[in-house]
């Protein structure tokens, strides 16, 4: 604004310059320029706080601009999402979601028997494309006029899957594997601090115990879809997702073009608690887009969303304790010791650190070694007490 720094202030978002009644948004400031300064120490020690009676914002009822369009009707959900000449797609998926390849499509009653079937497409989508290769999903993906149409024609049509063998498991499987794990599996030390086998024989109490969970969908209240779209070789992605620019990316990389060919227009994320940064529906309708030439709207109904869905795995959870009877002491030293183990299947692909510390008081861990693999599930288990012996072992379960 050419304006002097000491004349500006700043109020609801916008910088104001009162001598020559300019002001710019920090949306416009942001437009024009890359804010390159990282905030140091003495940044903030500089920083003189507010009073309280000078707060315009905390303590203050402040409406939700995105509930009346909730309420009303009139917000957008990916399963409102239209674009002219479309067609909609229905999955018809495997008896289980990896591994599993698809071998054959026969769809001449569809093509017989339901008004506005079009074809059936063989693809593969990817569940956060770009990043996880081994969520890749093979699929059969029916298209038609209509939704309805789309339904009826993939209840009529033949498919035939190879299937591995050592995936047709069911939970009974899963837990007995996973016991038998804790007696005979490899472990990785999440956290060890002191030593527990030596307080194991301090404490007069010993308590052992056992916990199973069960396999959990994270699915959206409502049920994820996509449209996509090609505008002049651009693909528009109408849908409602976590994670944008990712998205950009990753769906590029799926169909092979540069990032800057694909465009994601946000709609509302419709209960989705973290469901919405899966992408397999996205994925499908761009290849399906980019296959037949006319945007593709691909519906994910209830059952669908479970068949296709990203579940948390089972763990079996075995935990001993050595408890002192001395009510006089401290309740973390009355728990003598803690062993904690875990058996869970690989749930994101990274690894996180594992740390052994001397002892409670070691502000450094005296040795850090990489459990493979346990990202999203060990990352809770160094709990918030300050126990003197604690040992936590993460046992991979490799049938999940």
């Amino acid at each position: 604004m050419g304006a002097e720094i000491e004349d500006c202030y700043t109020e609801n978002g916008v910088v104001i310059d009162p001598i020559y009644d300019q002001q710019l948004t920090y949306a416009e400031i942001l437009g024009q320029t890359s804010i390159e300064h990282e905030i140091q120490p003495e940044d903030l020690a500089s920083v003189t706080l507010k009073s309280k009676e000078d707060y315009k914002i905390i303590g203050t009822p402040v409406r939700a601009l995105d509930l009346p369009e909730k309420v009303n009707g009139k917000a957008r959900y990916s399963i409102d999402a239209r674009v002219p000449n479309m067609v909609y797609g229905k999955v018809s998926l495997a008896p289980t979601r990896l591994g599993s390849s698809l071998t054959y499509v026969n769809d001449a009653v569809a093509r017989e028997e339901v008004n506005g079937y079009l074809q059936t497409l063989a693809l593969s989508t990817n569940a956060v494309p770009g990043r996880i290769p081994e969520s890749e999903t093979e699929l059969a993906l029916v298209l038609a006029e209509s939704f309805p149409a789309a339904m009826r024609a993939e209840k009529s049509i033949e498919v035939n899957w190879d299937v591995p063998e050592q995936n047709l498991l069911d939970s009974s499987h899963l837990y007995e594997n996973a016991k038998t794990l804790i007696e005979q599996g490899e472990s990785y030390v999440s956290v060890k601090v002191g030593d527990f086998n030596a307080a194991r024989g301090q404490g007069e109490g010993r308590y052992v115990a056992e916990y199973q969970t069960s396999m959990i969908e994270h699915a959206a209240l409502e049920p994820r879809s996509a449209v996509v779209q090609n505008i002049d070789g651009v693909f528009h992605i109408y849908s409602g997702h976590h994670n944008g620019d990712g998205l950009i990316v990753g769906v590029a990389k799926e169909l092979g073009v540069s990032s800057d060919k694909v465009v994601f227009h946000p709609h509302m994320i419709g209960g989705s608690f973290g469901d919405k940064i899966y992408a397999d529906q996205i994925v499908a309708a761009a290849k399906a887009c980019q296959t037949i030439g006319r945007p593709v709207k691909v519906i994910l109904t209830r059952e669908d969303q479970f068949n296709l869905g990203h579940p948390k795995p089972i763990s079996h959870q075995k935990l001993e304790a050595s408890i002192d009877t001395n009510t006089k002491l401290s309740p973390t030293h009355r728990l003598r010791g803690l062993r904690h183990d875990l058996v869970a299947g690989k749930c994101m692909p990274f690894s996180m650190p594992g740390q052994t510390y001397t002892d409670a008081d070691a502000s450094e861990p005296s040795k850090v070694e990489m459990v493979p693999g346990a990202g999203g599930v060990v990352s809770g288990l160094d709990n918030w007490y300050d126990l003197q012996n604690l040992e936590v072992n993460y046992y991979p379960q490799p049938l999940m």
